[in-house]
């Protein structure tokens, strides 16, 4: 199982939101995540810090991850005549 942390979070569900959050996009409202950055922020167990840590980082994806989505997406090829 999962151990709920003081404030709430546990730990295990924090990295799975950041695989969600990498795999589909931010899905969450701007009140969702200035939540989340306020956990992490007030966060004194480890654990808990570190699985937050991960959220924030996927809600700010790094121009080679950018790089990278950008890339999966194929040009339109046009029909030669």
């Amino acid at each position: 199982g999962c151990q709920v942390t003081d404030l709430g979070v546990c730990p295990t569900a924090a990295l799975q939101l950041a695989f969600h959050i990498q795999r589909f996009g931010l899905l969450l409202s701007q009140e969702q995540t200035d939540e989340i950055m306020a956990t992490w922020q007030k966060a004194q167990n480890p654990e808990l810090a570190t699985a937050l840590a991960s959220v924030v980082g996927s809600l700010k994806p790094n121009t080679s991850r950018v790089d990278s989505r950008l890339k999966q997406f194929r040009l339109p090829v046009s029909p030669t005549p």
